[in-house]
């Protein structure tokens, strides 16, 4: 739904605010990102009590992994605070969805 021009969807008859998480990240948006009518992935963030609902490009899989917390990076990298390393031996960061919206 659009309201006053922002997009929103309905959960649990709550009308929850849209984020797009490529838009925030500075990353390329996905070509049908303005099709009307397509399926997009939506994680639902609760910061301070208030709903967000966080438009990703896709959902992998759950997965417990030990996290350490980063030192000494830039502001402009807050949202990734932590890194994993994955069973492949890859490093991953880890992104804080409260600190998008």
């Amino acid at each position: 739904k659009n309201v006053h021009g922002k997009e929103m969807i309905t959960v649990r008859d709550k009308v929850v605010p849209i984020i797009r998480a490529a838009k925030i990240l500075q990353l390329q948006q996905p070509e049908n990102e303005n099709a009307e009518h397509h399926e997009v992935n939506i994680v639902v963030v609760d910061k301070g009590g208030k709903s967000y609902g966080l438009i990703v490009d896709s959902l992998e899989r759950e997965q417990e992994v030990v996290i350490k917390r980063l030192t000494g990076i830039s502001s402009s990298l807050d949202s990734f605070s932590d890194a994993t390393i994955l069973p492949d031996g890859k490093v991953a960061l880890i992104l804080e969805p409260s600190m998008l919206v």
